[in-house]
């Protein structure tokens, strides 16, 4: 059975229609976007409903430790992380599966929860040459995932400064979409973010849209994200009211 797609979440009220198009936008521009929130909020649904936006005919490769995706269409391969039992059959990581799928050369990667060494084999190929990424990762907003980030992939370049990895996380991330699951029981995209740059001390980010709750709902922030510019010189359709 297919997950939600991104429409399906919108008509839930998981987000609203303006960053609904948005993010439908972002994959379809191949922006990287990163998802996060605290276990249980509902990154899976939202990473899902992202993949299912790549256009027709991409091959789409997941990488998960525990199977959670569930994507309607035949050009997907799946790879899922594998406990060794001691007899001989060795454990298969979510580092050597990462390593394995970027060099299958993907038409869009997809992430699930990173935990370890491999977020810096994954943000090198964010920043360089894997675009259209999708990633999930732990961290109760924009700046406390990307700082986790970070700080798994320093576990691989020790010798690397801290500065170093942020600026590389900071070019490999474009989008970062936070999901919260609220008192009443609900699960709905707190804030989608812009990732701009990064400074000693952590990220640059502008909000674009968040959930304020109440009679506000969801609003857009009046932002238009820098990379519209470029895609409207490329003649791809940006439509700058939904910010309003």
């Amino acid at each position: 059975k297919a997950g939600a797609t991104i429409a399906d979440l919108a008509n839930r009220g998981a987000m609203s229609r303006a960053m609904a198009d948005f993010l439908a936008t972002c994959v379809a521009a191949r922006r990287n976007i990163l998802v996060c929130g605290a276990p249980g909020a509902g990154k899976s649904s939202v990473l899902g409903a992202l993949a299912a936006a790549a256009p027709e005919g991409e091959r789409v490769v997941s990488v998960e430790e525990v199977s959670e995706l569930a994507l309607a269409r035949p050009e997907w391969v799946a790879l899922e992380s594998r406990p060794g039992d001691g007899n001989g059959v060795p454990t298969v990581g979510l580092g050597r599966l990462v390593r394995g799928a970027l060099r299958m050369r993907p038409d869009r990667l997809v992430v699930g929860d990173v935990g370890g060494a491999e977020a810096l084999d994954l943000i090198s190929a964010m920043a360089s040459s894997t675009d259209g990424t999708l990633v999930a990762v732990g961290g109760d907003g924009p700046q406390a995932a990307l700082a986790r980030l970070s700080s798994m992939a320093r576990l691989a370049a020790p010798g690397s400064s801290a500065e170093a990895i942020r600026e590389l996380c900071a070019v490999a991330v474009h989008v970062v979409v936070h999901v919260a699951l609220y008192a009443d029981g609900a699960h709905r995209v707190a804030s989608i973010s812009e990732v701009t740059g990064a400074h000693p001390g952590g990220f640059d980010i502008q909000e674009l849209f968040s959930f304020r709750g109440g009679d506000t709902g969801f609003a857009a922030l009046g932002v238009v994200p820098e990379f519209y510019a470029d895609l409207e010189a490329r003649g791809l359709p940006a439509d700058t009211t939904i910010f309003r």
